[in-house]
């Protein structure tokens, strides 16, 4: 991965407060909020930052490797600009949202994108499919800790608190780091 660009670390700490009633109730209450919070951040271990959302113009069914798109000039200009292949996830608003990571191997025509992959699952333009072009790209991201304390609240009051420790990584492609 350096030889393309480099990467950076983020670390991120937040910090959930529930008022302390000197009953296990509260105490269960931010337990339960603070694992909540873990799980969402675990099930978006690849977190969209700056995405660029295009509506599927036709459907993609599993298997297909060719997505259709009103204008695919965002697509074809990472592809230029960057010596690596651009990134996007594939979203079906379905009961249960499906998502697809993949990467576009070409554009073959300014409304259709070749797939890396093929698709996993039913994209639907009726349950307002989408590609979502990342125009920045995190990974290794997860919570790694969670710790439980109390500080002092308004009025002498006192909270329950916790802090999750999530961080992750950005690689940053450079176009001029190849090796020729």
């Amino acid at each position: 991965m350096t030889l393309h660009g480099t990467t950076h670390e983020y670390k991120i700490a937040i910090r959930t407060y529930v008022l302390s009633d000197d009953f296990e109730t509260s105490e269960i209450f931010l337990a339960k909020l603070s694992e909540q919070i873990r799980e969402v951040l675990i099930d978006h271990i690849r977190p969209i930052i700056d995405g660029e959302p295009h509506l599927l113009t036709a459907d993609l069914h599993m298997g297909g490797t060719v997505v259709s798109i009103a204008d695919t000039s965002h697509f074809l200009a990472d592809l230029a600009a960057a010596a690596h292949q651009s990134f996007g996830y594939l979203i079906d608003a379905t009961p249960e949202p499906n998502s697809q990571e993949s990467y576009i191997r070409t554009v073959l025509s300014p409304t259709q994108l070749q797939l890396v992959m093929p698709a996993a699952y039913d994209y639907l333009v009726e349950r307002q499919a989408v590609i979502v072009r990342a125009k920045r790209m995190l990974y290794d991201s997860r919570p790694s800790s969670i710790s439980y304390g109390y500080v002092p609240g308004d009025k002498g009051s006192l909270l329950r608190a916790s802090e999750i420790t999530y961080f992750c990584k950005e690689m940053l492609c450079r176009s001029g780091n190849l090796l020729t």
